[in-house]
């Protein structure tokens, strides 16, 4: 509504406790902001993102799922933001990703990397997202298990709220024909990132420095002594040593130590994502 582009809101808030709430009307917002041609400027550049956005249908239309530019996608559109990211660039995750709830990252352009702990790990790169791959990403998964995305190429990329894709849904009499097959391309894509996922963070947890812990040496019940076949050094039993890493895990250079490029000229980050200075 502040934008202009509809006359009602399109969500309902529910207090959880005892909760003060200013209500503000658009006009009145607008007339504040339009004291501030910083603000003015960066407003009507994002209402006119949002309606190209939702001209072209992205990110239900990206999405290898037969959808059309109806309702429910441009309703998707209208609540998803657009993301570019340069070569070597990593996806941000918001600070407040986890109390917003469950989102996905949809990439309609550029192809890029999933990683999971160190850059230079064996088990990197975990998925490959974008063009010609898995196009969807759920960003709680990454939350999880502390991954991340690094692009390879320049991406376009859209970040989804998943109830707004489901009141975008609901809100209509019948289900759009497309719908059933997104959410199969959704359990898919999530089972087959989580899987992945599990199993890089078991390796590399197992591949960890862990300190050595002994344990207490049981009472003597005899005089009888047993026969080692080597001595032990007082350094082997310091529990405050650490293991050194192994020597297969190291490896010379990280490859994916991409040097962030620019975008190229005809590229550009929208309104959403640049910050308000």
């Amino acid at each position: 509504a502040v934008l202009g582009l509809l006359s009602f809101r399109t969500a309902t808030f529910t207090a959880c406790r005892q909760s003060d709430t200013v209500v503000i009307s658009s006009a009145n917002l607008r007339q504040v902001l339009q004291s501030s041609e910083a603000a003015s400027k960066h407003l009507d550049k994002l209402a006119e993102e949002r309606r190209t956005q939702i001209d072209r249908g992205f990110p239900a239309l990206s999405l290898p799922v037969g959808a059309s530019n109806d309702v429910c996608s441009r309703t998707i559109a209208l609540h998803a933001t657009r993301y570019i990211l340069a070569p070597g660039e990593t996806w941000k995750i918001p600070d407040n990703a986890l109390a917003s709830g469950a989102h996905h990252w949809i990439f309609a352009r550029g192809r890029g990397v999933i990683l999971a702990g160190p850059s230079d790990h064996p088990m990197n790169p975990i998925q490959t997202v974008g063009a010609g791959a898995t196009p969807l990403v759920s960003e709680n998964l990454c939350i999880q298990y502390g991954a991340r995305v690094v692009a390879l190429t320049p991406i376009e990329a859209f970040r989804i709220s998943c109830m707004d894709i489901q009141l975008a849904t609901i809100s209509v009499r019948s289900l759009p024909n497309w719908f059933p097959r997104f959410r199969a391309l959704e359990r898919e894509a999530c089972k087959h990132l989580k899987d992945k996922l599990f199993r890089a963070k078991s390796v590399i947890d197992m591949a960890r420095p862990q300190k050595v812990q002994l344990l207490k040496p049981l009472k003597r019940r005899s005089s009888t002594r047993l026969n080692t076949p080597g001595s032990v050094s007082q350094s082997d039993l310091d529990p405050e040593k650490d293991c050194e890493r192994p020597i297969f895990l190291t490896t010379p250079r990280d490859p994916f130590a991409v040097r962030e490029r620019p975008l190229s000229p005809g590229l550009k980050r929208p309104a959403s994502q640049s910050a308000l200075l």
